[in-house]
């Protein structure tokens, strides 16, 4: 022991080389030495070289030690005795001595193990306080009573201890300790607190009783401490000396006696007395000790009273417990933990078997495992079993249980109700189940959505602090984030600058407090992973709970920076462009598969006049509609296109409806797109949502807005200019053909090369290359045009002279993402003279064209009307010959101006009774003519005449043809046929019950696809490289203006066949031969207006011809005048003929009204030049009794006269 306490010290474990040892003397007796030593010289390296040590005697203290071992070893017999814990420290909390109990308590088998220790040791986690406890004792010198608390024992049971501290003093009264004892009061809490789970309202006890500690030698009491006396009502003084028995109930004191003659240290119950004579019950227990040859009995003494009471109370407290399980709602299976692990089904309740649905008595006695077979190899059975042996509870939410009769689910509560008794409380959940998992579907649903939602759109679930609870990926990622687990619990200020988070705070919180959504707000957000600010179009509502209270926010954001980017760029150009046309937003409504509308946009509510509450209260049956097609009949609710898209599962696009606007109490047009949508998994739509524009002022417009297509085609197929796009590298994207025509290289084999290699360019002077376009724009990033003398090489050695200019094209953001260079021949100065002219013309074609063809016509007038009469008064035969193939040019000349109005000007049909088999047949020669087509006609030899415009309806035929050829470059065969329609009410083409002449052209070639068929009526729309898109617009146009339908047939790979479907004439043909036989002959005076002299001269000679007296105006003010003098005299006017149009002076149209007013029934026939003239297809409706067209011959002018005035 020397040794190893010496190595110790050596070895820096200990400050001091310390021990204590006997030692053998001189004369053979022994003595206790101290040994205390310490190095005081090393080495450099730190080895030890000298050492002092001082040996000092203490054998009369291991004396005295000795007989205070002795003394000791009684007190702790005495202490061990005692049922409470017993412990002493000094005054610095370093333990002295305990009993068994206590060494136990703290963890030790013997009360040595804790000498020497703290509580810092022993119970760290408590030491402070009993540091605390120990000074107050020691301080105040004052005793300190009834310390509870809960302690955790080495074992891992947590025990309650009621525990008292006095001060230790010495023979100076000085305190050198404290002396401590605590009782297990578990026991009696854990009875108290059985009560008060029984008795929801028991209050805990507020103090416990401590035991009384009794000494007694001959019958007789020789010592006690307080609690003892107090107990029975003495003082100390009083209390010693007393026999024992006199504090023993007379009914308990032959119990008392046996058990002190026989010597019995088993803890026992009697009834004992206090000095007023009250009886209550004490457990006591004692033990015997010999000290210098007497017997001592030490008796410890506790006032069970309370416990009593509480036992009492217990059993009160079990009946009533038993009570309700009886009647409580809760199925309750009891059952009671054996030794042997199993676990026996002891009882039930009647609400058990109520909710199994069997006699529960059947099982008693046996298993678990027996009694319910289906619990085998799960959870529950051994659960069960450490409920009864732990006393945990254990809860499960869902136990599924399919065995026999008892089938279902079900909620369960275990708990223990005495030791290895355990309860199972349960519930049938399956209903409950059931709707769970339907709410689950539904969060799947929603979570589903929300996840899947479009790239831009942001959608977050917020509690009543704004603290982030759900956020789908699109708004984690904008966060910086990429799981969930990252923002819950943040709020925006931990990821936004203040100012925003304090915003969107502000925001939310105001939807919380007002319980009102805040809709479509416009918000700047701050992308966190890019670091750009962005605009957020925001929406945020109350979240309420089931019960109605609001416990949170919801919020949905689009990101809408595109699209008000897109909107500014949009307004500049438009301001640059001078607003071709105004932006529509689209109407949409959801309806539910029932056809019920659910919601609505504010678009939809507009252009509907209705409200979404008001639209909530309809569906697409509900008549107040009044929805009809394009040909006025009804459009039944069940055709209408969000119906069928939920009855075929598809899309239903471009379906056109008019339906009524209940604020402007008339009918709107709008063109529906309905759009099914389906739930994961299912093949039934479950609702639909319809997207819908109002066209009303687009169908309005149709015939403006073909004439200003047709006068916009002219113009692009009139531009001379080529043009050539680059991407931001030089790099060639796009060539046009007049660009392909000047360089010599194709679109193909240019794109993709570098400018300079296709647009080479010298000055035409120096011949030095000039500076390539794209560089300066690039590096001016404005328009520029290029020097003067500026020549082209082309790829085959041409060289042209050109004027260029470049432009950068722009994105959203004003970056260049290419560059435009636009250029024109100007080889010839004559060209650019031409071209100048010909743009100046362009910018108001459709006026000019409409003027030319006028005095075109005027002119044709003037000429073949000389040459028809030169040809009736010469009767020379090889002029005559000649005169007569000059008028067979002139109705050439006439289509030729025809054509021009009704190309320039969409010109309304002037129509004449016509066969349209003709009309077919020679418009689709004249458009195979030289091509390796074959055509094949197929007409019904009884076809009805139609009233049509010649000239348009050949546009039509030769339109049609020309695509059906171009569909088929290889040859092929075309198939043309003339058929008779009779349509009825309500047919599916929407045209009046009627007799109609259908045309058919069918072609063998590629087909148009689904997408293009909806569209290729539409201006503009081409798939080819070279078209403009005007020629289906064009015919689309014309056929609507005679009342008629166009449509088609497609099969991609195998054919198309258009059908154009036209009323038939209810008059019959009148031969031309019988109008040019028959002439006209009359008398009387005719007036004739026109502005032109030589027109005015050749009515004249050819009425005069007729037997008429003429008179002449050259404006309509001349004309009234004549025409009131000649009126009121002997020889008035019986016809009059206008012209519409007096430059500078009142016209036809403005002179018809002032006749009317005074010769309602005189003959007026209106004349012009400007064929596609109202007054000119409807001359009735204008007030006029016929019209003729210039120019026009004799023979027209007969037929007219013959008609309208007879002979």
């Amino acid at each position: 022991k020397c040794n190893e306490d010496l190595d110790r010290y050596l070895h820096g474990e200990t400050p001091l080389y310390r021990n204590e040892h006997r030692v053998l003397c001189k004369d053979g007796s022994y003595k206790w030495v101290l040994d205390r030593g310490k190095v005081t010289e090393r080495s450099a390296v730190g080895k030890p070289l000298r050492m002092i040590g001082l040996h000092t005697d203490v054998s009369a203290r291991k004396e005295s030690e000795e007989e205070l071992r002795k003394t000791r070893d009684m007190l702790e017999h005495v202490i061990d005795s005692v049922p409470q814990s017993v412990f002493w420290k000094d005054c610095d909390g370093v333990y002295l001595g305990c009993n068994h109990s206590f060494a136990r308590a703290v963890g030790h088998e013997h009360p040595s193990s804790v000498m020497g220790k703290t509580d810092y040791d022993l119970t760290p986690n408590r030491a402070d306080a009993y540091r605390s406890d120990d000074r107050e004792v020691i301080e105040k010198k004052l005793p300190k009573r009834h310390i509870l608390e809960m302690v955790r024992r080495p074992d891992g049971r947590d025990v309650w201890v009621d525990t008292t501290k006095v001060p230790l003093v010495d023979e100076a009264d000085a305190v050198y300790g404290v002396l401590g004892v605590y009782d297990d009061i578990t026991e009696r809490v854990r009875a108290e607190e059985r009560l008060k789970e029984s008795q929801e309202r028991a209050q805990r006890l507020a103090s416990a009783s401590f035991e009384g500690l009794g000494f007694a030698e001959g019958g007789r009491l020789t010592d006690s401490n307080e609690q003892l006396a107090s107990m029975l009502g003495y003082s100390l003084k009083e209390i010693v000396g007393l026999p024992v028995m006199d504090f023993v109930a007379p009914e308990s004191r032959a119990t008392v006696s046996e058990q002190i003659r026989s010597g019995s240290e088993t803890p026992y119950e009697h009834l004992a007395i206090r000095k007023d004579g009250t009886i209550f019950p004490v457990e006591v227990q004692g033990r015997v000790l010999s000290r210098r040859g007497k017997q001592i009995r030490v008796t410890a003494v506790r006032d069970i009273s309370e416990r009593k009471r509480a036992e009492a109370a217990l059993h009160e407290s079990e009946t009533g417990f038993r009570n309700i399980v009886e009647s409580a709602p809760l199925g309750m299976h009891i059952y009671e933990l054996r030794p042997d692990g199993n676990l026996i089904f002891i009882g039930a309740n009647p609400a058990a078997d109520s909710i199994l649905r069997i006699e529960n008595s059947q099982f008693i006695g046996k298993t678990i495992e027996e009694a319910f077979p289906g619990l085998a190899g799960t959870e529950v059975p051994q659960r069960y079993r450490e409920v009864a042996k732990t006393g945990i509870s254990w809860r499960t939410m869902q136990v599924d249980y399919d065995h026999d009769r008892i089938r279902g689910a079900f909620e369960v509560v275990a708990f223990q109700i005495t030791e290895g008794r355990m309860v199972a409380m349960f519930t049938d959940i399956t209903d409950r189940k059931q709707f769970e998992d339907s709410l689950k579907r539904e969060r799947n649903l929603l979570r589903t959505l929300i996840d899947n939602l479009p790239q831009n759109t942001y959608v977050y679930i917020k509690d009543a602090e704004s603290r982030y609870v759900i956020n789908n990926p699109a708004h984690l990622r904008s966060l910086g984030v990429t799981c969930q687990e990252d923002v819950l619990g943040k709020t925006s200020f931990d990821f936004f600058p203040p100012e925003l988070a304090e915003e969107y705070f502000a925001a939310e919180q105001e939807v919380i407090r007002l319980g009102q959504p805040l809709i479509d707000r416009e918000e700047a957000a701050l992308d966190m992973v890019s670091g750009e600010m962005r605009w957020h179009l925001t929406t945020k509502v109350p979240l309420r709970d089931p019960s109605g209270r609001i416990s949170g926010v919801v919020g949905m954001s689009m990101d809408i920076t595109g699209r008000k980017k897109s909107a500014e760029a949009l307004r500049l150009s438009e301001q640059k462009l001078r607003s071709l046309f105004e932006t529509m937003a689209q109407g949409v409504v959801y309806q539910g598969a029932d056809g019920g509308i659910i919601d609505a946009n504010p678009a939809a509510e507009r252009i509907l006049g209705l409200t979404v509450a008001q639209l909530k209260e309809r569906d697409s049956y509900n008549q107040q509609w009044g929805a009809i097609r394009e040909d006025g009949s009804e459009f039944p609710g069940e055709l209408h296109p969000a119906m069928v898209a939920l009855a075929t599962a598809r899309e239903q696009s471009g379906v056109t409806m008019g339906v009524y606007h209940a604020v402007r109490k008339e009918r709107r047009w709008i063109r529906i797109h309905a759009v099914p949508q389906f739930r994961p998994g299912d093949a039934k739509p479950f609702q639909v949502f319809s997207t819908f524009d109002d066209i009303t002022d687009q169908k309005q417009a149709d015939d403006a807005l073909w004439a200003e297509k047709q006068r916009l085609a002219v113009t692009l197929r009139s531009i001379g200019d080529g043009v050539i796009t680059t991407d931001t590298e030089g790099t060639i994207v796009i060539m046009n053909k007049v660009a392909e025509a000047m360089t010599g290289w194709s679109a193909a084999d240019a794109r993709g090369k570098p400018l300079t290699e296709v647009f080479h360019i010298l000055h035409e002077k120096t011949r030095e290359v000039c500076e390539n376009p794209f560089d300066q724009v690039i590096k001016t990033k404005t328009v520029i045009e290029l020097t003067s003398h500026t020549v082209l090489i082309a790829r085959d050695g041409r060289e042209l002279i050109i004027a260029d200019s470049g432009a950068p094209i722009l994105d959203d953001v004003g970056k260049i993402i290419g560059v435009v260079l636009v250029f024109r021949d100007m080889t010839e100065k004559q060209k650019l003279l031409e071209t100048a002219q010909k743009s100046q013309k362009l910018e108001s074609l459709g006026v000019l064209a409409g003027g030319i063809a006028h005095d075109f016509n005027n002119m044709l007038g003037g000429i073949f009307g000389y040459i028809d009469m030169a040809r009736r008064k010469n009767a020379d035969k090889d002029v005559e010959r000649y005169l007569e193939k000059a008028l067979g040019v002139f109705g050439r000349a006439r289509d030729l101006t025809e054509r021009l109005l009704t190309f320039s000007k969409g010109g309304r049909p002037v129509r004449k009774t016509a066969r349209i088999d003709r009309l077919v047949r020679e418009n689709t020669g004249f458009a195979l003519s030289g091509s390796n087509i074959n055509c094949e006609f197929s007409v019904a030899a009884d076809l009805w005449l139609c009233d049509v415009d010649e000239n348009q309806l050949g546009q039509v035929i030769d339109n049609i043809v020309i695509n059906a050829k171009q569909a088929m470059p290889s040859g092929g065969l075309i198939r043309v046929g003339a058929q008779n329609l009779e349509l009825e009410e309500g047919n599916r083409r929407g045209l009046p019950a009627g007799r109609y002449v259908q045309i058919s052209v069918s072609d063998e070639g590629v087909g148009i696809p689904k997408e293009n068929l909806s569209q290729i009526f539409d201006p503009f729309f081409t798939t080819k490289p070279k078209g403009n898109g005007l020629g289906l617009a064009t015919s689309y146009s014309i056929v609507k203006k005679h009342d008629g339908l166009i449509e088609v047939e497609s099969d991609v790979g195998k054919g198309s066949t258009f059908y154009v479907i036209l009323p038939a004439s209810l008059r019959d043909l009148v031969p031309v031969e019988a109008q040019q036989a028959a002439g006209h002959t009359g008398r009387g005076t005719m007036l004739v207006m026109d502005d032109e002299e030589f027109i005015l001269e050749i009515l004249r000679d050819w009425l005069t011809t007729m037997g008429f007296t003429v008179i002449r105006a050259h404006d309509g003010e001349e004309a009234l005048e004549l025409l009131s003098k000649r009126q009121g005299g002997g020889d008035p006017v019986i016809g009059v003929i206008l012209d519409l149009t007096i430059p500078g002076g009142r016209g036809g149209r403005e002179t018809i009204s002032e006749i009317r007013k005074r010769h309602p029934d005189l003959a007026v026939f209106a004349s012009s030049g400007y064929s596609d003239d109202p007054v000119m297809s409807k001359p009735a409706e204008y007030g006029f009794t016929g019209s003729i067209k210039k120019p026009y011959r004799l023979d027209d002018l007969a037929a007219l006269l013959g008609k309208h005035m007879g002979k």
